[in-house]
């Protein structure tokens, strides 16, 4: 997983597990 600042990980994290699943 890549190492992105708190708020896009927060914003990123479930659009970016929704499409790997």
């Amino acid at each position: 997983m890549l190492v992105l600042s708190n708020n896009s990980i927060n914003g990123r994290l479930p659009l970016f597990l929704g499409r790997m699943q």
